[in-house]
């Protein structure tokens, strides 16, 4: 119901199993909205949006420093 919805406003959705195959696709592709379950198989919610928030913080340091 929630990937419908943002697809009809016209948005690209991403969807994961769970926090690892988010993760890779994360860095793939970093989004600009996440919404996640806190309760996942694997690797929960939290520490998912723990690692891809590193992930980020990473990547936007090497983009700075190209510039």
């Amino acid at each position: 119901m929630i990937r419908e919805t943002w697809e009809q406003a016209g948005y690209h959705v991403t969807e994961a199993r769970d926090g690892k195959e988010a993760l890779q696709q994360y860095q793939l592709a970093p989004a600009d909205l996440v919404i996640m379950d806190i309760l996942m198989p694997d690797q929960d919610g939290l520490e998912t949006i723990h690692v891809a928030t590193g992930i980020s913080e990473r990547e936007s340091h090497r983009n700075h420093r190209r510039q």
